[in-house]
């Protein structure tokens, strides 16, 4: 019928059944009359969540997909994991009409429109979007290393890194060139290795600007005039005669790295890394250097949302919407997105 003749006393809400406004009431008064007693005495307020719970103990699995038969423990997993064979992505962001199939993705992903970073480290201050970043950043603290390969023995911050690690064992090259068909272990070897075929220079000197088709670790051993393609403690940069601004631009070894701005001299690197102690001469570069640790990527495109750790690499993306070509070859004239030097 509809009726709804139960109503509670605290917030007005209304039930249609007795049992349904006794555990409502328990938001209110905080009870918890159902106890875990197989290991942990853990409390809930419905007995629901109580056997839910147990299944953590147990090991049970009592739900299972009829595409591939993979069980889970809980029905919302399930429901879940169906999404991965059926496309469904129910979740949709109001702001760039991205979808995701969980409602935890795109709370994770309005973040990157809000800047919110509600996790905050307590030794260190620094703040993440994710729970799950900040546990992984707790761990260049605390030294923990939880995952561990079972053959060598090794171990591993995050979990990531264990998966890669075992492919030097089995020998897989799961990531394949769908160009030349060339696989590689790891996805940022394959993005590496497809500017190889696209021209693309993503990676920039944070001192002097220079774009390069690789970073520093990975260009291939032995591959000659490296300094030309991958960024490295040493590469090659134009510079002008301070004496005659107007001359003919000339080639000069510079060295970024551990002998960069070497007439400044060493003891002025007071900006230290607190994970890895590398020491920089500027604050500022040792803040673009804690993104290869956090992983963090502020800068964000407003046409496809796509995030990046530098300022520079999200100018050179924008140019793939604009179509913006500002630089010239000088001996066929043909203009191109992005410097070829």
């Amino acid at each position: 019928t509809g009726e709804k003749p139960y109503s509670c006393e605290v917030c007005e809400i209304k039930f249609a059944q007795l049992a349904t406004l006794t555990t409502h009431r328990r938001t209110h008064t905080g009870e918890r009359p159902y106890s875990c007693s197989i290991f942990c005495n853990r409390r809930f307020s419905r007995k629901h969540d109580l056997t839910r719970h147990n299944r953590v103990h147990t090991g049970e699995k009592s739900y299972h997909c009829l595409t591939c038969q993979k069980t889970f423990a809980l029905k919302s997993t399930l429901d879940t994991h169906r999404r991965t064979h059926t496309g469904e992505k129910p979740h949709s962001c109001t702001i760039c009409n991205k979808t995701f199939t969980q409602k935890s993705h795109l709370n994770i992903h309005r973040r990157t429109h809000t800047g919110e970073k509600p996790y905050s480290c307590e030794v260190c201050e620094i703040k993440f979007a994710q729970l799950a970043t900040l546990t992984t950043h707790r761990r260049t603290h605390t030294g923990e290393k939880p995952h561990g390969c079972t053959i060598c023995n090794k171990t591993f911050t995050q979990k990531s890194h264990l998966n890669i690690h075992r492919r030097t064992h089995t020998g897989e090259k799961p990531h394949g060139c769908t160009i030349c068909n060339k696989t590689f272990t790891q996805k940022r070897n394959l993005d590496s290795h497809r500017t190889k075929h696209t021209g693309e220079r993503s990676y920039s000197c944070s001192i002097c600007e220079k774009r390069f088709l690789l970073g520093a670790n990975d260009a291939e051993p032995g591959r000659e005039r490296r300094d030309e393609l991958a960024l490295g403690s040493e590469h090659r940069s134009t510079k002008v005669s301070a004496q005659n601004k107007s001359a003919p631009e000339t080639s000069a070894t510079v060295d970024h790295g551990e002998t960069s701005r070497a007439d400044a001299g060493e003891e002025k690197k007071k900006h230290q890394c607190r994970v890895c102690n590398r020491r920089f001469s500027f604050k500022s570069n040792l803040t673009r250097h804690n993104r290869v640790h956090t992983g963090e990527k502020p800068y964000h495109c407003l046409t496809c949302q796509k995030t990046f750790a530098q300022k520079s690499n999200l100018d050179t993306h924008r140019r793939t919407h604009t179509g913006e070509k500002r630089y010239h070859c000088l001996t066929c004239q043909k203009h191109l997105p992005v410097s070829l030097f």
